[in-house]
């Protein structure tokens, strides 16, 4: 990899590399790091250095504004909108979502992927599993589970199976595993779950007594239709599931 390191402000290069290869497009990634609020100068959150570079981008970007046959357009990134300067959103003509992969989109970005990967034994069920599993995840997380299971891989000669990329789903997702202390009660715990889940039309489509990070065990399902609303019904049903691990342990005691 490559690090580019230097004293705050020294963006201005880059700004006239932009003028002088125009028409083109100058991309600042993670644009937060230097555009954030200055009214937060004086509450200690952002510091000076940043402040200048803030108003020195602010200055380069109006002259970009100026109709010419030569344009330069500005694209940015962040995934902190709102700590932004405001002179410094109203210096972008449009703002876009992009939004989280749906099941279908991260289904086939995990094909694409694996079909570049000249060793390995994934079956269609495992990358549907995963897919399905996903709900909230990122491209960038699936890199993470893809690079550890590359890693994992070594040890099996190269080839990726289905238990090496579920590990590494877990491994990345939830930590490392580690030895469950009391097996039987977490069966029924997860149980309970899993129980509830399929009476509330939401069948589990993964189910763990192995303990990762803060879980003793989980049980997952899948929201279908990954909406971003819900209704009192469906929130009803969530706390249900929730609880449905620990109902199972009182009516055992019981």
């Amino acid at each position: 990899g490559i690090l580019l390191t230097g004293a705050p402000g020294t963006g201005k290069t880059l700004f006239a590399r932009a003028r002088r290869y125009a028409p083109s497009i100058l991309f600042i990634d993670e644009i937060d790091a230097i555009g954030g609020n200055r009214a937060e100068v004086k509450a200690g959150h952002v510091g000076h250095a940043e402040a200048l570079a803030l108003n020195q981008l602010l200055i380069e970007m109006d002259g970009f504004g100026k109709p010419t046959d030569r344009p330069v357009i500005v694209l940015a990134a962040t995934n902190r909108v709102e700590t932004l300067d405001p002179a410094l959103l109203r210096r972008f003509s449009r703002t876009i979502e992009v939004e989280l992969p749906t099941r279908s989109e991260r289904e086939t970005y995990l094909h694409r992927r694996l079909a570049a990967k000249a060793r390995h034994e994934v079956s269609d069920a495992m990358i549907e599993r995963l897919a399905a599993q996903g709900q909230g995840m990122s491209v960038a997380d699936y890199e993470r589970i893809l690079a550890q299971a590359a890693v994992m891989a070594l040890t099996n000669d190269g080839v990726l199976t289905d238990a090496l990329l579920a590990e590494a789903f877990e491994q990345v997702t939830l930590g490392e595993a580690r030895a469950a202390t009391d097996g039987l009660r977490t069966a029924r715990h997860e149980a309970g779950h899993a129980l509830i889940m399929c009476a509330t039309g939401s069948p589990p489509i993964y189910v763990t007594i192995v303990g990762r990070g803060n879980f003793g065990g989980y049980a997952a399902f899948e929201d279908k239709e990954e909406r971003r609303s819900h209704t009192r019904r469906d929130l009803e049903d969530r706390i249900c599931q929730l609880l449905g691990g620990r109902e199972a342990e009182r009516c055992h005691a019981a």
